[in-house]
């Protein structure tokens, strides 16, 4: 019973296999017939495109025919199968066709180009990715771009109503670009796929890189700004306002367009590097590595989208070298002839030339920050705007200092409001800087009304002289210069040069002073001089040993400090006299003294 069970159990299992088996080939069979269908299915398509590219070409129906070959292109089993491989193989039809199809193309889009007929411009442009020559279209189109780009410049240079500054026909160049940017990505994106517009804009660049440094090189001669600095540093380096002067209506507007030139160019810029950064961000690296066009675009831009070698940022990094000594020179300038036609009247509490002075400087500083260059905008700011000299930075007239206070900080809010205004044009990092360049300027304002309330000279003696005069004194003049042998004394005598040593560093310590003060100012600056010199020769007195000789000594150098201070002093000052008679009693007793001591 066992082993009849075992052998239909055994029986069962082998109907199974052999139904299983069975049912595999089946599929097999239906898997081969399945691919036979869709590969007579795809040998039937790739006859109807190759009869149909054949047909539209005869017929002259270019549209079509790329159409056909582009269905082709999804056909590759069929091509590449042994079918295939007869004595004129489809792939040679198709490939011959392509060729054909190709030259037609680029013949029509060259005619198309030749005759501005932008509407087959943008119909065999369409046609180029379609038989597999995107790469060539999109070189054929950068050239039809870029040719464009070159003809509208040329037009400009001979136009008599059109713009005729550099500035003018820089901001057309870079508004026509944008213009062609914006207008033909669309057709780009839509038939070459995202990023192709990455080798279009790259090709752009280079064409306006040439065009804007011929224009700025125009401009570099227009002005002759190597000569026009060159005089410039030549007259700021003799005394006189006259002589080789420079026209500052000239220099105003070679200012004016060189910052309008920097303002457009950052604008540029900025529109290109969002623009291209996007391109960048669809793209991958095997992409760029497949595509010979995106790789060239690729190597010539940096991170940012914009050319590393850049003719147009190298030229215009040039000119703002010259901006700095420019401003400077044409700030000074205009200041100074606002200065020389200065009045006020009989019930008037300011001078005429404040308003005037401030509002040269609103124009500048604006100018700085129009350049929308981040380096110069701060470091014009701070030329214009910082003091260049503490010890010099002395209103004459109150009441100007107190209005030119209020001014300060109107002109530093309407500032803050021409860098908003322009705000979005630089990066984060850039005008955080230029903010913080506006924000320290309110410091200034402060720091002069401390110096009006506490009125200056006093505080500013203090600050910048006194200890100056006090180390001199105490460093010429020891105590044990007045403790002397008779050799010591002969010696002494014959070599010595220290109130010679002692006059001469004292007259380059107030030199500065004399020359800037006015003659009221300077008597007050000269009796805190005077003054801290005498306290500071008592000091020194009082500590010293004196003997007979060191009296002599002594008497001497009173003699020619005393000679020294009252040819300084500008007109009578009794406290300096008193502090004078003062020291002559002092001497007077060290001489006393010593003789008492030796008796």
């Amino acid at each position: 019973m066992l082993a009849l069970e075992d052998i239909q159990r055994w029986t069962t299992l082998d109907e199974l296999e052999r139904g299983w088996a069975q049912a595999e080939q089946q599929q097999r069979q239906l898997g081969k017939i399945r691919r036979a269908m869709e590969q007579l299915q795809d040998i039937e398509e790739l006859q109807d495109c190759i009869t149909g590219t054949l047909a539209c070409l005869s017929l002259k129906d270019y549209d079509k025919a790329a159409v056909h070959l582009y269905r082709s292109t999804k056909l590759s089993s069929v091509l590449e199968s042994q079918h295939a491989r007869l004595a004129v193989t489809p792939r040679a039809i198709l490939d011959q066709a392509r060729a054909e199809l190709r030259r037609i193309v680029q013949d029509e889009f060259a005619e198309a180009v030749r005759n501005h007929d932008q509407e087959a411009i943008r119909r065999y442009f369409k046609l180029f990715p379609m038989i597999g020559e995107d790469t060539l279209g999109l070189i054929l189109y950068a050239d039809f771009l870029c040719s464009l780009i070159s003809e509208r410049c040329k037009d400009h240079q001979v136009e008599k109503t059109g713009p005729r500054s550099a500035q003018a026909k820089m901001t057309k160049l870079y508004e026509m670009v944008a213009m062609l940017i914006d207008h033909h990505y669309p057709l780009v994106e839509t038939n070459y796929g995202p990023g192709r517009m990455l080798y279009i804009m790259y090709r752009i660049q280079r064409e306006v890189d040439t065009q804007a440094g011929m224009l700025l090189d125009s401009f570099h001669e227009e002005y002759d700004v190597d000569k026009l600095e060159t005089k410039q540093r030549k007259q700021l380096s003799v005394k006189s306002a006259f002589g080789l002067g420079i026209d500052l209506r000239l220099l105003d507007r070679f200012l004016k367009e060189l910052a309008v030139m920097s303002e457009k160019t950052a604008i540029y810029h900025r529109f290109l590097e969002r623009r291209a950064r996007a391109e960048q961000e669809t793209l991958t690296e095997d992409e760029i590595e497949q595509r010979g066009d995106l790789k060239e675009a690729s190597m010539a831009l940096n991170d940012a989208g914009l050319l590393q070698n850049s003719r147009l940022v190298s030229t215009m990094a040039s000119l703002l070298r010259h901006y700095l000594p420019m401003e400077r020179y044409f700030t000074r300038k205009s200041i100074a002839k606002v200065l020389q036609m200065d009045e006020a009247g009989d019930h008037d509490k300011t001078s005429t030339s404040l308003e005037d002075v401030f509002f040269i400087l609103k124009n500048c500083c604006q100018r700085a920050i129009a350049l929308c260059h981040v380096n110069s905008g701060v470091a014009g700011l701070k030329l214009l705007l910082y003091p260049r000299d503490a010890q010099r930075g002395h209103m004459i007239c109150l009441n100007n200092m107190e209005v030119a206070c209020d001014y300060m900080l109107k002109l530093v809010e309407k500032l803050r409001d021409s860098l908003a205004a322009v705000g979005n044009i630089y990066a984060a990092d850039d005008l955080d800087a230029m903010t913080r360049a506006l924000d320290s300027l309110p410091t200034l304002e402060a720091k002069t009304r401390i110096i009006l309330a506490q009125e200056s000279i006093e505080e500013h003696f203090e600050q910048h002289l006194q200890n100056k005069l006090y180390s001199l004194v105490q460093r010429l003049f020891k105590p044990t210069r007045y403790l002397l042998t008779e050799m010591a004394y002969k010696e002494q005598e014959l070599n010595d040069n220290t109130p010679s040593r002692f006059i001469t560093e004292t007259e380059s310590l107030l030199a500065p002073y004399y020359e800037t003060f006015t003659t009221a100012n300077w008597i007050a600056f000269y009796k805190l001089a005077a003054c801290t010199i005498l306290e500071a020769w008592e000091a020194a007195l009082y500590s010293a040993r004196v003997n007979e000789l060191g009296a002599f000594q002594v008497d001497k150098d009173t003699s020619a400090l005393g000679t020294f201070l009252r040819n300084k002093r500008p007109a009578k000052c009794p406290l300096v006299s008193e502090r004078l008679e003062r020291l002559s009693e002092i001497n007077m007793l060290l001489t006393i003294d010593d003789v008492c001591h030796q008796a």
